[in-house]
């Protein structure tokens, strides 16, 4: 039974992300507009996953430059009640250098792909949201002099 319950949680926290992401693209208000997304900056809330063996991670393409990348970090875009499952985007990862990395200690910033998967939520044990500014930060290096 804990087992069931595990999953049962990993559900609803995934189904109230979604609920606080489509908040944030679908809001509606009498003086702003629709998008609360257009006033805050961003669109995404991006988190990571764990399973029984770590850190979930999957391989994604990134169609702009023809390039496959590891990430951990995704982005959740539906989720079916029936099968338990979820269909994620995968955000690519970069470091100050413009260089994919999976080390959180060096992430810069995440782009959202076109990368798609299905997951069961069988498999994972755990869901951390990030900061969101890891999706709109842009890096500025002033001169020295």
């Amino acid at each position: 039974m804990p087992n069931q319950n595990k999953r049962h949680t990993i559900y609803y926290s995934l189904v109230e992300l979604k609920a606080m992401q489509d908040l944030l693209t679908e809001s509606s208000s009498k003086y702003f507009g629709n998008n609360l997304s257009d006033l805050i900056g961003v669109d995404t809330i991006p988190f990571i996953m764990y399973t029984n063996n770590g850190l979930f991670n999957r391989i994604g393409r990134d169609t702009t430059k023809n390039e496959t990348f590891v990430t951990n970090y995704f982005r959740i875009e539906s989720i079916d009640e029936e099968s338990r499952t979820a269909t994620i985007s995968l955000l690519r990862p970069f470091d100050i250098h413009g260089k994919n990395t999976l080390s959180i200690d060096d992430l810069i910033v995440l782009k959202k792909t076109s990368s798609q998967t299905n997951i069961e939520l069988s498999q994972i044990k755990a869901i951390q949201p990030l900061d969101i500014d890891y999706i709109k930060r842009k890096i500025i290096i002033e001169q020295k002099w």
